[in-house]
């Protein structure tokens, strides 16, 4: 069942079924599908980097829905209180931001990370399309 049972023997075999997978993803559209996902999901990813930088405390306030978590079962969720860390980040209160919810700073780091790669793939695809069109052939 298992085989030449030496300890490089499943690493090996394991790293020779790594081109399938990366050929199949390539044939399959599942890497452009991921791709396009991926920029759909990077918009309000992006918005929850940027309102707390530009749009007043009070306006977020107002459009931030209320946790169903707490309205059903008088609990906070794990989320609860990203808003109001987001809010203080966005002002520099690390302290603050911290004690609103402790994920809250670990998760807005890999949100503008995430945000620069999405603006970056944007610039480069959109730069791409550009020079694709606007080239003569001559």
């Amino acid at each position: 069942m298992f085989g030449n049972l030496d300890c490089a023997g499943p690493v090996r075999q394991g790293m020779r079924e790594w081109p399938r997978v990366r050929r199949w993803m390539e044939t399959s559209g599942l890497r452009e599908s991921l791709y396009y996902s991926w920029l759909i999901a990077g918009v309000p990813l992006l918005a929850a980097v940027m309102l707390p930088l530009m749009a007043p405390a009070s306006t977020i306030q107002a459009i931030a829905p209320r946790c169903l978590w707490k309205t059903q079962f008088g609990r906070e969720c794990p989320a609860c209180g990203l808003t109001t860390a987001f809010l203080h980040i966005g002002r520099g209160e690390w302290r603050a931001a911290s004690g609103s919810n402790v994920a809250a700073i670990p998760l807005y780091a890999a949100f503008v990370i995430n945000s620069l790669l999405w603006l970056r793939s944007v610039a480069k695809s959109t730069r791409f399309r550009l020079t694709r069109f606007t080239h003569v052939h001559r």
